[in-house]
């Protein structure tokens, strides 16, 4: 049978990947409502994504729709709710507000001083234009996090759209649909204009039209009397058309359920993330442990091994063994001088070369047919327990007081470290000895004494740099680009 190599292997792989969501919609909105042309109630539902502040939403039955969830009935704003509202609300109403102009977190503030029940913000294109209140210039959307030209680009006359966009401003939104809808790998079906402008014409682009996680902010939360208490979900341009376009052709008694979808009250699937940990964890120690298993093997006599231990008496003349051969080693250095060499015959039966270290400062005893032992740490329960106990307590404290920069930092330098061992070391060692053989990559450019560092050579150098350049970029970019 042939073995598949390389590229076959990534032939395969690029099968695997399936389409996923950046943000999950972990949230569901049932529409109740009776149409205009008919007389029997229907229904319509869709997912939205939930927010990082307010309480949860309540947890639906397994029926579809949910039968569990008390109706409320949905109110446009109006306005973009950067602003409280003059006038008091009804109980149980949910107000639609659309995003843009403030923080997800000041909208849902202000509603619930209106007394909304709960909030349902919906995507919009104007959202993603800005004014500089200083220049009075007009801020574009940006590439890649709010439109993507590879799905989608095209040209508008400047004569048919009204600057700069907002809500409040009708007829952009057409245009731009009528120009996304003409481009055919464009999912949202709609555009936005990059600022780009020639001879009268501006480009657009295929518009990001995805649920998004609502962020609290951490500014507001600081002030007092600023506590929310009703909850907040997000739906996208398509869903917002769909909602307004229910209650518009409705016969004026149109309820909408917010919901968390439902889920098995136990994940199967992190049972089995747990399962292929303590799995991997035994796999390692299992294979960490292989020198010690060589070397009872070793002391058995190199039979195969037993069902039994070996027997206390075995084990304890093995081991007088070794210590009777190590005093002979020290009797014989303690002798030595810089040009004597001889012969050490230890009780075990191995002839012992005594030779002289370099410099003529003594002997160094080598057992033939065998390596230098390397220094190891023994590690007990105790280390364990308490590597356990720290642990989770640094968990506890990134977590609780939500300090998750210093997650970032940490994840920077793990993963730069893994790169370094993993990706680069190996990859500069090859590109070394195929194009520069001549060249010792892994000679000493110094030595650390200090903490037992040891030398350092040109591959760990390099290796390492480059690591931690890459990690550098990628927290630059964590702690400087904003989320949406």
């Amino acid at each position: 049978m042939k073995t598949p190599n390389l590229p076959h292997l990534l032939l395969l792989l690029t099968t695997l990947p399936t389409p996923t969501h950046s943000i999950l919609p972990t949230s569901g909105i049932t529409i109740r409502y009776t149409p205009v042309t008919s007389q029997y109630p229907a229904y319509s539902s869709l997912y939205s994504s939930e927010a990082s502040f307010g309480p949860l939403l309540p947890m639906a039955n397994y029926q579809n729709p949910p039968t569990n969830i008390p109706p409320t009935t949905p109110f446009p704003s109006g306005t973009n709710m950067c602003a409280t509202l003059s006038s008091f609300l009804p109980d149980s109403t949910t107000l639609l507000v659309p995003r843009g102009e403030c923080t997800f977190h000041l909208k849902t503030l202000n509603a619930q001083k209106a007394g909304a029940s709960s909030v349902i913000i919906y995507n919009t294109l104007a959202s993603r234009y800005g004014v500089n209140e200083t220049t009075k210039e007009i801020i574009y959307p940006s590439d890649k996090n709010d439109y993507d030209c590879d799905y989608g680009r095209d040209s508008v006359a400047m004569g048919t759209i009204t600057l700069p966009y907002g809500d409040d401003v009708t007829g952009n939104d057409e245009v731009m649909k009528k120009v996304g809808a003409g481009m055919p790998q464009c999912a949202s079906q709609r555009a936005l204009l990059t600022g780009k402008i020639e001879n009268g014409m501006a480009e657009a682009c295929c518009a990001w039209d995805l649920h998004i996680w609502l962020y609290k902010d951490s500014e507001l939360e600081k002030e007092e009397g600023t506590s929310v208490t009703i909850p907040a979900v997000f739906i996208t341009m398509a869903q917002a058309d769909d909602v307004l376009s229910i209650m518009k052709n409705s016969q004026g008694n149109t309820t909408v359920e917010l919901y968390q979808r439902w889920r098995p009250e136990y994940n199967v699937s992190a049972l089995l993330i747990w399962a292929v940990g303590v799995l991997v964890a035994w796999l390692a120690s299992y294979l960490s442990a292989g020198e010690l298993r060589a070397k009872k093997k070793l002391l058995t006599g190199g039979q195969p091994r037993a069902r039994r231990r070996p027997s206390r008496d075995a084990m304890l003349s093995a081991v007088s063994s070794e210590v009777e051969v190590e005093r002979q080693r020290s009797a014989a250095s303690s002798r030595g001088s810089g040009n004597t060499s001889g012969a050490v015959a230890g009780s075990s039966g191995v002839t012992e070369m005594v030779t002289p270290r370099g410099g003529g400062g003594g002997a160094a005893v080598a057992s033939q047919g065998q390596e230098p032992e390397e220094e190891q740490v023994e590690l007990t329960m105790i280390h364990a327990i308490v590597f356990i106990v720290f642990a989770s307590a640094s968990l506890f404290i990134l977590f609780f007081f939500q300090i998750y920069n210093v997650v970032k930092i940490m994840y920077a330098f793990g993963c730069s470290n893994a790169m370094a061992m993993v990706i680069f070391r190996p990859f500069y060692a090859k590109i070394s000895y195929k194009f520069f053989p001549e060249k010792c990559i892994h000679g000493a450019i110094c030595t650390i004494r200090h903490c037992d560092i040891g030398s350092i050579s040109y591959l760990d150098f390099f290796s390492s740099l480059t690591a931690y350049i890459v990690g550098g970029v990628w927290l630059t970019i964590a702690f400087t680009t904003s989320s949406p």
